[in-house]
């Protein structure tokens, strides 16, 4: 009976561990990259006739779909004078609500929904097809005549690195 030796060489073990610490020296070169949620929030806000004032606030800079600390770029809404309800519309992505009884669950509006409050809401590219740009609509109802009572857009669009920053 013969038996069949096999000698691993060194040479492919120096290959395989230079192999490895470039891709880790890659990947940790790649998260600097990934912006943290403690991103300093920009502010967007609107004065209507009716002295009403709806204020659009991004906590993020920017956003990427790696990010795992939040389901979709954050969007937060508020209005001074309460003229909910709110309609928000997106030219494409989708629309999120955090919900649930312990409200950790996402929930999916697609391209639109209504807030009744203030509150925090996220734009998803994830959608098919992907998604490279989107114009985010928030329009304020007039509660006595059923009409539009102010209207603010935003424009939120993928930088070449892949990351999606308001416009």
């Amino acid at each position: 009976m013969k038996s069949q030796t096999w000698m691993i060489r060194k040479p492919f073990t120096k290959i395989y561990l230079i192999g490895a610490t470039i891709a880790l020296a890659i990947a940790l070169f790649l998260w600097t990259q990934v912006p943290s949620a403690e991103s300093p929030p920009a502010i967007l806000s609107s004065v209507n006739e009716d002295s009403s004032s709806l204020q659009i606030s991004f906590p993020l800079e920017k956003y990427s779909s790696v990010m795992s600390s939040v389901p979709g770029f954050p969007i937060e809404i508020s209005e001074e004078n309460t003229a909910f309800p709110l309609k928000i519309t997106a030219s494409s992505g989708n629309l999120l609500l955090m919900g649930g009884s312990t409200g950790n669950k996402v929930i999916s509006h697609g391209e639109s929904l209504q807030l009744e409050h203030g509150d925090m809401i996220y734009w998803s590219p994830l959608a098919s097809p992907p998604v490279s740009e989107a114009v985010i609509t928030v329009t304020g109802q007039s509660l006595y005549q059923n009409s539009a009572a102010g209207t603010t857009s935003i424009r939120i669009s993928q930088d070449k690195d892949g990351f999606y920053k308001i416009n």
